[in-house]
């Protein structure tokens, strides 16, 4: 099964459910989603609860790392988090990834003036966006993250996020 029909696990989906209630009280209006199955699944209870649609967008895919099983995918991916510019034939390097998900995140916001959305994306990816704001978030900050896990950064205007790193909902 390709790494986009993922299906969450029985904990996942526990977890996407105790998501929606913490969402609730954001005072989201509008709800975007990589087209993986786990991400859409993630926030699809609080969609339902909110009324909103889920929207997908493929630049909020994950990371293609590998092609496939890597068997020692954790010393690939702290390769990747020391060398940005690494990738193996065909994937996509972390200042590639970063490039995207900014590119996307910056439309997106661009796309909805004054709203407040939401975005479901991955782990690689959103870790390699907020490294793009504050650079001290690096392999460390990726490997400490929860899934789900929930973090709020400001756009005062396109192109200028701002994310102090104290908004964060740990493993909700």
């Amino acid at each position: 099964m390709p790494e986009s029909e993922w299906p969450l696990s029985e904990r996942g989906q526990l977890q996407a459910h105790a998501l929606a209630q913490p969402l609730a009280t954001q005072g989201i209006e509008v709800l975007y989603s990589s087209p993986y199955r786990r991400a859409i699944d993630t926030v699809q209870p609080f969609a339902v609860a909110a009324g909103l649609q889920v929207r997908t967008d493929a630049c909020l895919r994950e990371r293609r790392l590998t092609h496939g099983f890597h068997p020692d995918w954790k010393r690939l991916i702290e390769k990747a988090w020391d060398d940005l510019r690494f990738a193996l034939p065909g994937c996509e390097s972390g200042l590639d990834c970063q490039a995207r998900i900014r590119e996307c995140l910056d439309g997106l916001v661009l796309k909805n003036p004054g709203r407040k959305i939401a975005i479901a994306t991955h782990g690689n990816a959103i870790a390699l966006y907020l490294n793009s704001l504050d650079k001290t978030f690096g392999f460390q900050g990726w490997a400490s993250l929860k899934t789900p896990d929930v973090f709020s950064v400001d756009y005062p205007s396109v192109g200028d996020p701002k994310w102090d790193g104290a908004f964060r909902m740990d493993g909700v």
